[in-house]
């Protein structure tokens, strides 16, 4: 049989390894990782929906909001072809497309030899009377009302290129707001490339900063090593000018670190914001579950040099005391909210995760990059959160219910969100998302002594930002501050992000 697979990158690793299945049981399968480079995108995606006999669609909260995933859906319908449509993720965040009318469809079990079976089943009872090839006028690719999306792309990337960079950032946001789910990781990366590099390029223009572009030059290219080939207004020539004779230039072909960057690491969305005037980055998202995932696969629970002492303690016997650790039966490997479909999001924050636990993934973290990261201080945490001038609430002065994920009336909450679903609503001045809402934070700090000694031992460490669960508008002041025991874990709404210096 000859399939078509139409999908969002959201769910790419599940879809491949179903499509792995089927072309080793002899069946041919295209989708749009087998695009050439060259190819016309959009015009290879429609003459193989035409080539196929059956289309695959796979139903993701992204896909249902994805106009290309909806065009091929409605064109593979056009040409008559029998459509199977398996849902992947949580079903009661979307409705089903319309399209699909009163035609079943199958949930997706995490086992892909279980959507195998169902496939070779549905397709032996298919009325092939019923279904033969019809044709249709091609469809433009979705249009953004100034041109397509690859289109757009293409062109922001050409303006960057030639030092356009606010009319290429500008276009990159637009496509990315018109259609995140396709091209929102390109454009992020992108916009960081062109914001970095214009950062840089500023500061070769007086050698006296001609150090200071040297050094984040260097970090761009660590964290991005594909912009060693972005260089439109010669930044290395002139780094390399100046700096010849002190050999503090590293060749321009590499910046390579033997250690992977923490931005390669951590899967999206991830990314560092600079607070360059007080000396260190705060992650941009407090962590998610599919990057603290990262840490559990890395075996994480059973490598001590990863914890403090009493963490690893506590992570061995069991988390409860009384006076001496005690064995618990609650040892923190045991599957926790990451196993609950509630609060397992791939993009919702990890929740349910203690402070010795936090300070654990933070020394992984820093052991496979080489980066200095920890968990951000008290004090480093207000000042992202509010900035130079003091704000109240990361956006301003006046509280707003709709900024955040809270139950404060006439909002109201009962489970975490995605955490870039109140992007630009309630982001800090230094653009840092979910600094107050969502999950309540671990900072570094000894709520009682106020020391940031990471090993010291403390019976109460600082939460910051207010959480969904909190129905109390001052549980959101930038300036507010809880404290909890840094064994406790089981609570629905702490989390972390974390900070490098």
């Amino acid at each position: 049989m000859k399939f078509f697979v139409s999908y969002s990158r959201s769910v790419k690793a599940e879809v491949g390894a179903v499509i792995k299945l089927l072309r080793a049981a002899g069946h041919e399968v295209w989708w749009d990782g087998d695009i050439p480079t060259i190819a016309d995108w959009w015009a290879t995606i429609l003459e193989n929906i035409e080539h196929a006999e059956i289309m695959l669609f796979m139903v993701s909260e992204k896909s249902v909001q994805s106009p290309y995933c909806l065009e091929e859906l409605r064109y593979g319908i056009k040409l008559n072809r029998p459509v199977l449509p398996f849902i992947l993720d949580n079903r009661t965040k979307y409705s089903i497309p319309p399209e699909f009318g009163r035609r079943q469809w199958y949930v997706h079990d995490s086992d892909p030899a279980n959507m195998l079976s169902q496939i070779v089943r549905d397709c032996s009872k298919i009325p092939w009377e019923q279904h033969q090839p019809r044709s249709a006028p091609r469809p433009p690719e979705p249009n953004s009302g100034s041109g397509t999306l690859t289109k757009q792309f293409q062109q922001a990337v050409s303006l960057a290129e030639a030092g356009q960079f606010a009319e290429a950032i500008s276009r990159f946001n637009n496509v990315s707001s018109l259609d995140y789910a396709e091209w929102g990781a390109d454009c992020d990366r992108w916009i960081r490339r062109v914001e970095s590099y214009a950062e840089i390029a500023d500061l070769t223009d007086h050698k006296a900063t001609l150090a200071r572009a040297n050094a984040k030059w260097n970090i761009l290219l660590r964290d991005d090593s594909e912009a060693v080939d972005f260089d439109p207004l010669l930044v290395y020539d002139k780094l390399n000018d100046y700096l010849t004779n002190t050999n503090s230039l590293p060749p321009k072909s590499v910046l390579r670190s033997t250690k992977p960057s923490s931005f390669s690491v951590m899967p999206q969305p991830f990314a560092w914001i600079d607070i360059p005037s007080k000396g260190y980055s705060i992650a941009k998202y407090p962590i998610t579950n599919a990057q603290y995932s990262k840490f559990i696969d890395a075996n994480g629970y059973n490598n001590r040099k990863w914890w403090t002492d009493v963490g690893w303690k506590v992570c061995q016997e069991g988390w409860h005391y009384d006076g001496d650790w005690k064995p618990s039966g609650n040892a923190w490997a045991e599957p926790r909210y990451w196993k609950d479909t509630k609060w397992n999001g791939g993009e919702q924050p990890v929740v349910g995760v203690s402070w010795y636990e936090a300070v654990a993934f933070c020394f992984w973290l820093t052991d496979i990059t080489g980066e200095k990261i920890i968990l951000p201080t008290e004090e480093q945490w207000q000042y992202a959160a509010q900035g130079d001038h003091g704000v109240t609430y990361p956006w301003g002065s006046d509280w707003d219910c709709k900024r955040c994920n809270n139950s404060v009336r006439p909002c109201g909450s009962n489970v975490t969100t995605p955490v870039r679903q109140y992007e630009g609503k309630g982001d800090s001045p230094f653009g840092i998302v979910d600094m107050v809402g969502n999950v309540w934070e671990w900072c570094l700090t000894d709520y009682e002594q106020k020391t940031n000694d990471v090993r010291s031992a403390s019976n109460s460490r600082v939460l910051r930002g207010g959480s969904w669960f909190d129905g109390n508008s001052d549980d959101f002041r930038c300036d507010h501050r809880r404290g909890n025991d840094p064994i406790g874990w089981d609570f629905d709404h702490l989390s972390f992000r974390v900070s490098r210096s």
